[in-house]
């Protein structure tokens, strides 16, 4: 009985040890990327996204139209903190999931230049249009000569490998390397959920912490009965029998699928509990008319 509690007290040191490596290397990553973002703006270059930042910043888009997603690049902070060298700069593009075997993601473009320049600024509101000053006029009139902001507009579209596949559910990352005269990655992570419409019946699918859910809307004028499955491994419904048409359970008595009506002009949501804390894209939830 000794020998067992001391193996037990063995592998939660070793536990605790692994645990402790693992915040302190992810910790020290994180420490890392925010002193060389520091150094990056002491050399005034301020490259920057609204999607994108340095630890991969999250975008979902509930009402996916299928077409291309657009994210922006600038060489600034705001109007006062702007960069007054060029950036070159490279993108990528990767699926993820099952998602990268049936599809393909293609960029407008893979690289380019945020190009510096200046212009003149009329900041005496006489009404004088001073944008094609030279600097010497611009001075000489008293007006302003600053840098501009560069912006470039970048896309990404979804592209299928067979013109059949419908896809309703993509997750993608973006990554955006500077190559000169710094390198700063910026990243993003896009997750996007086409709005399916089936009968006139449109699935909003969200996903938490610890649930998920699926709000199914009928615009139509007639009631609409669906069947719905789900992978049990990876999630269970929340009980609510009393609104089921039918049900079927498996042979440990979880709840596998069921018939549900949604009234005319009305919506209804469904709540899923999560088997564990990973993130679900809703690709396991399968709807169809019932027989």
């Amino acid at each position: 009985m000794r020998n067992i509690k001391k193996y037990i007290v063995l592998i939660l040191i070793i536990t605790g040890i692994g645990i402790g490596f693992s915040l302190t290397v992810t910790f020290a990553r994180y420490v890392k990327d925010i002193v060389w973002e520091y150094h990056l703006k002491t050399k005034e270059f301020y490259l920057s996204s609204p999607q994108l930042d340095i630890s991969g910043k999250e975008n979902v888009d509930n009402s996916w139209d299928g077409g291309m997603t657009y994210f922006s690049l600038t060489n600034s902070l705001n109007d006062n903190l702007i960069t007054t060298y060029d950036i070159d700069y490279e993108v990528s593009c990767e699926l993820v999931g099952n998602l990268k075997n049936d599809a393909e993601c293609k960029l407008n473009h893979t690289s380019g230049t945020l190009t510096n320049y200046q212009s003149c600024i009329n900041d005496k509101e006489d009404g004088l249009d001073v944008s094609n000053f030279t600097k010497s006029e611009c001075e000489l009139g008293g007006y302003k000569w600053l840098y501009q902001k560069s912006t470039k507009e970048l896309y990404f579209e979804i592209i299928p490998n067979k013109p059949e596949t419908e896809i309703d559910i993509a997750t993608v990352n973006i990554e955006v390397k500077s190559t000169f005269p710094y390198i700063k990655t910026l990243k993003g992570n896009f997750t996007l959920y086409r709005e399916r419409i089936e009968d006139n019946i449109i699935i909003d699918y969200q996903d938490y912490d610890y649930t998920s859910t699926i709000v199914l809307s009928n615009t139509s004028n007639e009631t609409a009965c669906l069947n719905i499955s789900w992978d049990l491994n990876k999630r269970l419904i929340d009980e609510k029998i009393d609104l089921y048409n039918t049900y079927e359970v498996n042979e440990d008595d979880y709840i596998q699928n069921i018939n549900i009506d949604i009234m005319a002009d009305s919506s209804l949501e469904i709540k899923f509990i999560k088997k564990n804390l990973a993130e679900l894209t809703g690709e396991d939830i399968l709807t169809e008319k019932c027989e």
